[in-house]
């Protein structure tokens, strides 16, 4: 019953910050529609912000979330402390920071973020339930992934000034989203939605904005999700490919979509039924897994699964930290 209360608590906060980013994403985009130039002022001021809070006061509520999630469980199973990633005031400062991103216009998610505020919520009512698990959030990681970089040529640079980095990096997004139209602001839910249903034609430079946008922004260092956003772009690409070579739009950006998130998941089975959800045509459930299949053979050839990657860095901080906490360890 305890269990079950927990469950619905923290899906009501999820439901509640879902509808946040849904109110402040309108609010920008009618700003920006009437005045095209004020986020060149203000996009850069909330990232430096953000990043100066996350830094100083949030450390280990940066990114999208998934892979704080993945390591507060190996954390917790190995019976070391996972403040540090889950806490409701890691969860506090992702709803509120990742509501700010999305106010700067920066393309920046909420389902990954969600699975964070989700574990460090149910982490919390632990302490209530003595016959739970540990940390259960296994069990809040959804389907699905981002794109994932890899920083090490940037990271001396942005370790040394990141809060002047976080904004250069809101100043490019604004200037990206200036010279698209406003095409590369915001998560992208949408863009992609009315791409998937034709309601759309995109031009040639919104996969181009997008993705350096949604770049950008990952190394900025600010809290929220890449995972929409990256969606957004393989739809972008896909549909204008689809466009170039006179292909049926919605079937070709299903297959591209499926093969992302398999590629980046390495979950085939998950990410064809997503995409078979996201379209509403189960005709195709056969080339989707087909796609699907051949997408994890070749990703998984190429290395692990994404947030198992972007675990080890906050892994590897957690370890630094307790060795400077206790050094005859």
């Amino acid at each position: 019953m305890r269990h079950g209360l927990r469950k619905k608590i923290a899906g009501m906060l999820l439901v509640a910050f879902a509808r946040l980013t849904e109110i402040v994403m309108a609010q920008f985009a009618q700003r920006t529609a009437e005045r095209a130039w004020p986020p060149l002022i203000y996009t850069p001021l909330i990232c430096m912000l953000v990043v100066w809070l996350t830094t100083r006061l949030f450390v280990g509520a940066q990114g999208s979330g998934v892979s704080q999630a993945i390591a507060a469980k190996r954390l917790a199973h190995q019976g070391k402390p996972v403040n540090g990633l889950v806490s409701l005031r890691i969860a506090f400062a992702k709803t509120s920071f990742g509501a700010q991103a999305l106010i700067g216009g920066f393309p920046a998610g909420r389902e990954r973020t969600s699975v964070q505020v989700a574990a460090s919520i149910m982490h919390f009512f632990h302490r209530w339930l003595p016959d739970a698990q540990i940390l259960r959030s296994e069990n809040l990681i959804l389907a699905g992934g981002a794109v994932g970089i890899r920083q090490h040529s940037i990271r001396p640079w942005r370790r040394l000034h990141p809060v002047w980095f976080a904004g250069i990096c809101g100043l490019v997004v604004a200037i990206l989203g200036w010279l698209s139209g406003g095409m590369s602001f915001g998560s992208g839910y949408g863009i992609t939605s009315k791409v998937i249903a034709s309601d759309i034609v995109l031009p040639w430079h919104a996969p181009i904005t997008r993705f350096l946008a949604t770049v950008v922004t990952y190394f900025s260092g600010i809290p929220g999700g890449i995972f929409a956003p990256s969606l957004t772009v393989v739809a972008a690409v896909s549909a204008n490919t689809a466009e170039l070579f006179h292909l049926a739009a919605q079937p070709t950006i299903a297959l591209c979509m499926v093969g992302f998130l398999a590629a980046v998941t390495q979950s085939p089975i998950t990410s064809a039924i997503i995409v078979m959800e996201m379209i509403d045509s189960h005709s195709m459930v056969i080339s989707l897994m087909a796609v699907a299949l051949i997408a994890k053979a070749i990703s998984s050839r190429m290395g692990p699964e994404l947030y198992q990657q972007l675990a080890r860095g906050f892994l590897e901080s957690a370890e630094a930290a307790t060795k400077q906490k206790n050094p005859t360890q």
